[in-house]
């Protein structure tokens, strides 16, 4: 009925996708695919026809996407930051405190 068309949510699948690695214990990236879905769908920006919007199934998915980057990068730049932190302080660097 919808082959082709682009209209479809994909949020169910990628939902799928996020219980089984749950399931299979890599609970980090479920809680990161979770968070991403959450932050998607609170920025209201990306809504499909089942939502009253106009957004394609792929714009939903990389919206999606562009989420889990986002929040990817700012995990490596806090854990760049802390290490950096760690490594002055190691080194008795005063500046770490700043």
């Amino acid at each position: 009925k919808y082959t082709g068309q682009s209209i479809v949510n994909p949020i169910a699948t990628i939902e799928a996708v996020r219980m089984m690695l749950d399931n299979l214990g890599e609970s980090d990236a479920a809680d990161h695919i979770e968070a991403a879905i959450a932050a998607t769908l609170s920025a209201g920006e990306t809504r499909t026809k089942d939502m009253g919007g106009t957004s394609s199934t792929i714009d939903m998915g990389s919206a999606v996407v562009a989420a889990m980057r986002e929040s990817a990068s700012r995990t490596e730049r806090l854990n760049y930051e802390q290490s950096e932190g760690r490594r002055r302080r190691l080194r008795g660097d005063r500046t770490a405190s700043r």
